[in-house]
């Protein structure tokens, strides 16, 4: 008699621990079709030099669609997406979209080395003191990037590399910044 009760008990526990599961995944994939449009923070003010030394502000950026990119050059992910942000930019560019890398490196000689070996043709600017990415934007993981309308509304925060070019990125950016 003892083992028949622990055998229902078992099986009931089963059957409800599944039931639960399952009718979390359903809510869980529910929940993920339907994308909420994200909360719109404005980005702050910034002002930061090229490696070139020609200091940038975001009013230079102002009324138009950015793709903001917080790398380092210590960040192997960092650095392997550089090739595919520079497809990006040529493929977006002529579509009114901007794309910025901010290096956090501290040794901005860093930068200047990784971008002789590897240049590009969007913007760089340098964060070594971390205002904009850590004091501004609270970023702490690398890359980060940002989707910016030109009403300077940031849409969409990205943490983590992607590969910039494959369909379903391209069109969170279309989506997000209305190009």
């Amino acid at each position: 008699m003892t083992s028949n009760f622990l055998a229902r008990r078992r099986s009931f526990i089963r059957g409800s621990l599944f039931g639960a599961l399952g009718g979390w995944s359903l809510v869980s994939s529910l929940a993920c079709s339907q994308r909420e449009e994200p909360v719109a923070f404005t980005l702050p003010h910034f002002s930061l030099a090229t490696p070139s030394g020609l200091v940038q502000t975001r009013e230079h950026y102002a009324n138009q669609a950015l793709l903001m990119n917080f790398w380092a050059t210590w960040c192997e992910p960092c650095r392997r997406e550089m090739a595919d942000l520079e497809s990006l930019h040529r493929h977006w560019a002529p579509k009114g979209l901007k794309v910025v890398a901010v290096s956090v490196d501290t040794d901005t000689h860093l930068v200047r080395e990784f971008l002789l070996r590897q240049p590009v043709s969007f913007t760089v600017l340098l964060d070594p003191k971390q205002s904009l990415s850590k004091a501004g934007l609270n970023i702490s993981s690398f890359p980060t990037t940002l989707l910016v309308n030109p009403a300077g509304q940031i849409r969409e925060r990205i943490v983590g590399a992607r590969a910039w070019m494959d369909a379903p990125v391209q069109r969170i950016i279309a989506e997000r910044l209305k190009l």
